[in-house]
């Protein structure tokens, strides 16, 4: 689903319809320059040819409803294969960065013939981890091969039979044909034996490669590369103070942390921060830098740490509740129902004048990558038994 600018992104879980919440990623870029359209540029961005690929472009009903799915197929024995030469077609590839490759796939009959498939980097030389690949059992939805060291795949499913499937890792030195390729295979990843009749074959969309350790939500382009800005909800003006208490707050905010879990991106990612601007006067909770069941709260007044930020880890709940009460004096945290003690001292209040929801205001570095599940807040300072009961 597209969204308009400065439109939230509620989004909802592909199989069940459930509402995940607010969706907050950072900027990604898809370096793809046609993501759906196969047939454009075909012999310079995308390959079949060499690798005995019979193709049909608007062949079938792709996730998004529309008729843009691609087939892939073979009538003969042989190799099946989609080769995407990104950097050929101004892709804009950088030497020693880690990139998140994906497609979307879906197996046009029930044979065990395109039950398999895999993602594979193309153009060895030109990568860190040569020829690494990552195989699909499009059957049950299931990766058949873990990937080595530092790299890392996965697959999500989708309704009406659609996986999403997905492989990350570092170039070494970018050239002309560096890509990757998709391939019909076997279940242990061979690609050389497999015999497709014409009713037989894989529908494809959405291609993406997009520099980063994992992937993000899929962005269209249509004969250039398209990069989607960053998500950032801010609250100022009267929208802030009308509701805003300068005297004592609590927060209670729910959100989903399934990719700290999956890739601990290490930077602190913000959960939610109200500031002003800066990070001078802030009370805030976000992400423990190197940790992935962990949240790190703090206050700052005038520059300077009025409550030291500090850590409570959660276990491996992906969907973990926080409170952050706050007064003159007096604070209280709490994670999942556990608090840490905090903390009757000596706590000046900030003076802020925004709230952020997934970012700091401050740059693009510290998204969340995930969603916000609810979000409420309280004009006083709650009771530190009702922070923690309405955590656990």
């Amino acid at each position: 689903e597209l969204v308009g600018s400065d439109a939230p992104r509620i989004d909802h879980d592909p199989s069940t319809g459930e509402c995940k919440g607010l969706l907050i990623e950072e900027s990604r870029t898809n370096s793809i320059v046609y993501s759906s359209h196969y047939k454009s540029n075909q012999t310079t961005l995308y390959s079949f040819s060499s690798y005995e690929g019979v193709f049909s472009q608007n062949f079938g009903t792709a996730p998004d409803g529309s008729l843009t799915a691609a087939f892939l197929g073979e009538g003969n024995t042989g190799r099946h294969t989609l080769y995407i030469k990104v950097q050929a077609v101004g892709g804009g590839l950088s030497n020693n960065t880690k990139y998140s490759m994906s497609i979307f796939v879906k197996r046009v009959s029930s044979n065990s013939n395109d039950r398999y498939c895999k993602l594979e980097t193309a153009s060895y030389s030109t990568w860190t981890h040569s020829g690494s690949s990552a195989v699909f059992d499009l059957s049950n939805g299931t990766e058949v091969t873990s990937p080595g060291s530092n790299i890392t795949s996965g697959i999500e499913t989708y309704p009406n039979g659609w996986f999403r499937i997905h492989f990350e890792t570092t170039t070494g030195t970018v050239a002309t044909n560096t890509g990757f390729y998709l391939n019909i295979c076997d279940s242990a990843g061979s690609t050389g034996s497999t015999t497709l009749t014409s009713s037989q074959g894989l529908l494809l969309y959405g291609t993406q490669m997009e520099q980063g350790g994992f992937p993000t939500s899929y962005i269209h382009t249509n004969g250039s590369v398209e990069t989607r800005g960053h998500d950032k909800v801010t609250i100022d003006g009267e929208d802030f103070t009308d509701f805003y208490n300068q005297l004592e707050s609590t927060v209670v905010c729910e959100f989903d942390s399934s990719n700290w879990i999956t890739y601990n991106n290490t930077s602190y990612e913000r959960i939610w921060s109200i500031n002003n601007g800066s990070e001078s006067d802030v009370f805030e909770i976000f992400k423990q830098n190197t940790l992935n069941n962990a949240i790190r709260y703090r206050v700052r007044d005038g520059a300077a740490n009025v409550l030291a930020a500090a850590n409570i880890t959660y276990g491996t709940n992906t969907t973990p509740k926080t409170a952050f009460a706050l007064k003159l004096n007096d604070a209280a945290v709490a994670v999942d129902g556990t608090t840490d003690g905090t903390t009757d001292s000596t706590i000046p209040m900030p003076t802020p004048d925004r709230l952020v929801l997934g970012n700091d205001d401050v740059s693009n570095n510290n998204s969340l990558h995930g969603h916000i599940r609810k979000f409420m807040y309280y004009p006083v300072k709650l009771p530190d038994s009702q922070v923690v009961t309405l955590t656990s």
